[in-house]
């Protein structure tokens, strides 16, 4: 059996072998922080709180579907078209494109893509993030019925990027993992920007295999791509390319117009197993990645 099944047995053994409790706040919509247990548990008996998708509040808060225009998002405060250090005009196209085309997103690093999430009025949305603070400001911008982690990983600097890594290593597993223990179904879309990105997209690949989909039913994205091929070489041993930066390519992607798209969309080999994907998962688990 290549995925189903087995997914669903290793993505709940990752979650007792490694990972850390989730609580969901009743009257907020950031889960995590100090309610997280911050060691691993030694018995492997993961005790942790899975709530369910808050289908009637996705059905109360949706509006019409609406496609991605940065003139009106701009009218509307929430996109600076001047604001260059993220996407660029192909990112956001692929982005936009596809977060209007699905009905469930999750991503590891929130911002501009949680504002395009938005502006399409996405239905189900799951946001990951390093930084609390940061991790207010988007929700303060964003429909109240979305749905925000704290990846506690210690102490960070720029990027989220944990400055202890030794003492607070027990704690990276969970950045990947733990969001994904909340989350019973399987999402159309898992975009990757944040800390320990490797890790994240097995995560991905695993939550969907768990869950029930298959191969052409979803797809992960991996921004930066271009910037560091050679750090996520990795994951082209059981995913493949469908949009975005190619990898191998030789023309960097940058901010200026007609640049290639700094991220890479994949979808999972037909040949991958979960197997494969979770050795992967676990020699990348507590890497938090390049600095940015």
């Amino acid at each position: 059996m290549e995925h189903g099944g087995l997914g669903l047995v290793f993505f709940v053994g990752l979650l007792c072998g490694s990972l850390l409790s989730t609580i969901i706040l009743p009257h907020s919509k950031i889960t995590g922080g100090r309610t997280f247990l911050n060691q691993r548990l030694p018995n492997h008996n993961l005790q942790y709180i899975v709530p369910p998708v808050a289908e009637a509040a996705i059905e109360e808060n949706q509006l019409p579907r609406r496609r991605w225009n940065a003139t009106i998002a701009k009218e509307e405060g929430h996109f600076n078209p001047e604001h260059k250090d993220n996407l660029n005009d192909a990112d956001r196209e692929i982005l936009a494109r596809i977060y209007f085309e699905s009905n469930s997103v999750i991503e590891w690093g929130v911002g501009e893509s949680t504002v395009i999430a938005a502006f399409t009025r996405l239905p189900r949305y799951t946001g990951v993030d390093g930084s609390i603070d940061w991790l207010n400001n988007v929700t303060a911008l964003s429909p109240p019925h979305y749905r925000f982690h704290w990846a506690d990983t210690g102490p960070i600097t720029h990027y989220s990027h944990p400055t202890n890594t030794e003492t607070a290593k027990p704690k990276f597993p969970f950045y990947s993992m733990g969001p994904l223990s909340a989350e019973s179904r399987a999402f159309d879309f898992y975009f990757v920007d944040g800390r320990f990105r490797v890790a994240c997209v097995c995560a991905a690949f695993l939550h969907a295999s768990a869950y029930g989909k298959k191969p052409n039913e979803f797809r992960v994205a991996l921004h930066d791509f271009s910037k560091r091929q050679s750090k996520y070489q990795d994951l082209l041993e059981f995913a493949e390319r469908v949009d975005g930066f190619v990898p191998g390519s030789t023309t960097l992607a940058s901010y200026k117009p007609g640049s290639p798209a700094h991220m890479a969309v994949f979808r999972r080999k037909a040949s991958a197993t979960d197997e494969q994907i979770h050795l992967v998962w676990e020699k990348h688990a507590t890497d938090p990645g390049w600095y940015y």
